[in-house]
């Protein structure tokens, strides 16, 4: 991995954590409050989810550089590549409402929606940084 796809996973776990915190905290947040039998837990440090964020992303980044050839060029090419891995991880959302007592059904189609947008911002911040010409 060259520094040149470490800078787009840094930069696209932020805009990736950016992304999950502004739904998560404005446009959703009054979903977990009306649930709070299932989401009760103590304060967690921001820092942490940017940490994760950008693990996650350098680990994107990796595997879009490694595929690059594959994808179309420019955004459209990075927002498919992280179009698909949102979906990915958001199919797996559809497990929570069998395992948590009390989480609604519906919230895992809220969360489907969401990684397929953080995932494809992701996607395109990556694609910004990582061109097709660039061998892995």
């Amino acid at each position: 991995m060259n520094s040149k796809t470490l800078l787009a996973g840094i930069i696209g776990g932020i805009a990736f954590t950016m992304v999950n915190w502004l739904i998560h905290g404005f446009v959703i947040g009054s979903v977990y409050t009306e649930h709070d039998q299932v989401f009760v837990q103590e304060q967690g440090n921001p820092l942490w989810h940017f940490l994760v964020g950008i693990v996650v992303a350098i680990a994107a980044a990796y595997l879009f550089k490694r595929t690059r050839s594959n994808w179309p060029d420019g955004l459209v090419g990075g927002a498919c590549f992280g179009a698909c891995v949102g979906a990915i991880v958001g199919f797996t959302n559809f497990n929570w409402p069998m395992i948590f007592d009390g989480y609604p059904y519906y919230l895992s189609w809220y969360w489907l929606a969401i990684d397929l947008v953080a995932y494809s911002v992701l996607g395109g911040v990556l694609a910004i940084f990582v061109k097709p010409d660039q061998t892995a």
